[in-house]
């Protein structure tokens, strides 16, 4: 690819993404005068509550990532898998929405992993990860159907399709699948050792649930009412499916634009008018 196509690429990409941000810049910009009061009304000490889930969620995703490598013989304390997970993270950014994970690949790499060990343990977070995100994003189906210009009934029915199909990548199965593929390699005379899914799917989706309950208190600290228990659960589901959608929009650096639209288009039937905007930018901050 010639420098001015790769150019004029990350231009495409960084316009796109900028252009689903004003889109939510422009809701939030029509009600401003309505939402001004809400923002006044900010709650610090529920924006500081909000902090803690996103810290245990960091957490838990570099003993994860810890987790994974082991599994594949590969050996590295909590601190070093905790960098290699956050300091590549930053490089989501920059044009292209895989430099943070080439970066993670690289540190790896310097740690004295190598780069296939790495890549496979990539490969089976994202999959645990899309498919937990999924199971607490069901939390906003009440949003999304109502907003559904097709039926509610269509909304569910491909909700319990898909939650068949991510049920199907529970790591009981997936390590029993692997155990199969195990036993043809031997009697084809090619014996190998696979590698297993080194924790349980409650573990996943606990991590997810307090991604999504670390913005539900975001909601809490941006609303000038208290939000009812089914609120928060719309606010924790629609934020991991956007949080989805964001990780497969591959156009956009970080999901940029992606998500906050998301999150505007699953919350807008069940919140006041530009509310949804406003806590969806604030998420990103």
């Amino acid at each position: 690819m010639s420098d001015a196509a790769g150019r004029a690429k990350a231009v495409l990409r960084w316009g796109l993404s900028f252009a689903l941000l004003a889109v939510v810049g422009a809701q939030l910009a029509g009600r401003w005068d309505a939402l001004r009061a809400q923002v006044q009304a900010f709650e610090p000490a529920y924006f500081a509550l909000s902090l803690l889930p996103l810290g245990l969620y960091f957490a838990l995703s570099a003993e994860a990532w810890r987790r994974l490598l082991a599994a594949l013989g590969a050996h590295v304390s909590w601190g070093a898998a905790f960098h290699t997970l956050y300091y590549a993270n930053v490089a989501k950014y920059l044009p292209g929405s895989v430099w943070g994970l080439v970066g993670r690949v690289v540190l790896c790499q310097r740690l004295g992993v190598p780069a296939g060990v790495a890549s496979a343990a990539l490969l089976m977070d994202a999959v645990c990860q899309v498919a937990a995100g999924v199971l607490v994003g069901l939390l906003a189906l009440p949003a999304f159907a109502a907003a559904a210009p097709f039926g509610d009934r269509a909304v569910y029915g491909v909700a319990a399709l898909v939650a068949c199909l991510v049920g199907g990548l529970h790591p009981a199965l997936l390590n029993g699948l692997l155990g199969v593929a195990e036993g043809l390699l031997t009697r084809l005379g090619k014996p190998r050792a696979l590698p297993r899914v080194p924790y349980r799917y409650g573990f996943v989706l606990a991590m997810l649930a307090l991604l999504g309950g670390g913005f539900a208190l975001l909601g809490e600290a941006l609303s000038p009412t208290p939000l009812g228990p089914g609120q928060l659960l719309l606010l924790a589901g629609a934020f991991t499916i956007a949080w989805n959608v964001g990780v497969f929009a591959l156009f956009a650096p970080a999901g940029l634009g992606v998500r906050e639209a998301a999150i505007a288009l699953l919350l807008g039937a069940s919140f006041p008018s530009g509310w949804p905007a406003l806590l969806a930018l604030a998420g990103r901050a």
